[in-house]
């Protein structure tokens, strides 16, 4: 096993990424962009506090559907990006009404209680 140095500096090192931004969240306007994030300067420390608060985020969300039953500790196995998607469905949900102009938001609302009512 490796021992990592945290406080170890990063020199060289930048990652890219494609995402898409619109204007606003009423407009049907996109553009795709590639974010290059440079990370020097940075510490390991830094890298790996930053990737953890994401991943927290998306497991505070979880956890209040099991607040009741929650203990002093849970243990949690992060997933490469490319792995099993790691975004709650009700997230995934919230994500794609809010990316729609309200017209649409209603409508695709709609249908997902509809489709939630049946038997």
């Amino acid at each position: 096993m490796t021992t990592l140095d945290m406080n170890m500096v990063i020199s060289g090192v930048t990652l890219s990424k494609v995402c898409s931004v619109k204007a606003d969240e009423d407009s049907t306007e996109s553009k795709q962009v590639t974010v290059n994030v440079k990370y020097d300067g940075l510490t390991l420390k830094d890298v790996f506090t930053k990737a953890l608060s994401s991943d927290i985020i998306k497991w505070q969300t979880s956890a209040r559907k099991r607040f009741d039953i929650l203990g002093k500790a849970e243990n949690v196995t992060a997933k490469s990006p490319g792995a099993a998607p790691q975004v709650d469905p009700e997230l995934a949900i919230i994500a794609r009404a809010q990316s729609m102009t309200k017209d649409e938001r209603k409508a695709y609302l709609a249908d997902l209680i509809e489709k939630a009512e049946r038997e």
